[in-house]
């Protein structure tokens, strides 16, 4: 089962699909909404969420590649 780690939703723009997260030790981490388990209308600044991280297309750098909601993953 895969380990999230806490962040908490800095900021998500619904129409282009994609937001930020402030992930604990990480600092802030680009997400698409593609991988967001909750509704985009809970994915507001502020919410605590939970989040596996991992590379990005960008060598060297790290995404959002799951996002969630709660203690466990879906």
């Amino acid at each position: 089962m895969a380990q999230g780690t806490k962040a908490t939703v800095v900021a998500f723009q619904r129409e282009q699909g994609f937001g930020r997260v402030e992930v604990e030790g990480q600092g802030e981490l680009p997400f698409d909404a593609v991988v967001a388990q909750p509704a985009p209308e809970k994915l507001v600044p502020g919410t605590a969420v939970m989040v596996e991280i991992g590379p990005s297309r960008i060598p060297g750098k790290l995404k959002v590649v799951k996002l969630w909601i709660g203690d466990a993953p879906p």
